[in-house]
């Protein structure tokens, strides 16, 4: 019996210092992860751009990437125009692109604790926005010839 308790006793130690070195291991993993991103800023604003009728409106799904050395570090959406990412220190491109417009690229310094408000005025390229692909738009004609055809070809049996 006492030998049963003293194995319970340090299989329970054991278990408690596994724990409590994943924990410690975890802890110290997750406070490196953030000095490593704690220094940098903010950069933020609106993406606007122009539509058929030349008024100015915001953008919702734009995508504004933050290129460092040709490399994409971080990358966010406009939502109803607005976008915000978090950097860390350096120099980057905001690179912003959307659907029937121009891109448009800017280069920001970020040092630490700067907060940026950076708008984009995007030009339409004119080119179309495509809804369905080309092979879509083709079945979907075929598919409403072949239902005409059918209805067409029913009331006629139907008449005669």
């Amino acid at each position: 019996m006492k030998k049963d308790a003293a194995f319970i006793v340090v299989a329970l130690l054991v278990a408690a210092s596994v724990c409590i070195m994943i924990n410690i291991t975890t802890v110290s993993a997750s406070w490196k992860t953030e000095i490593s991103y704690g220094a940098g800023g903010r950069v933020h604003g609106h993406v606007y751009g122009f539509n058929v009728y030349d008024e100015l409106v915001t953008l919702s799904w734009a995508t504004v990437a933050a290129v460092q050395d040709g490399e994409t570090v971080e990358t966010a959406y406009s939502f109803d125009g607005f976008y915000e990412m978090y950097l860390p220190s350096g120099t980057f491109d905001l690179v912003v692109e959307a659907p029937g417009y121009f891109s448009e690229t800017r280069s920001v310094f970020i040092g630490d604790g700067s907060d940026f408000a950076i708008d984009f005025f995007m030009e339409r390229n004119n080119q179309p926005i495509p809804e369905f692909p080309t092979l879509a738009i083709q079945a979907i004609s075929m598919l409403s010839l072949l239902a005409t055809l059918l209805l067409v070809r029913k009331k006629t049996r139907a008449k005669g």
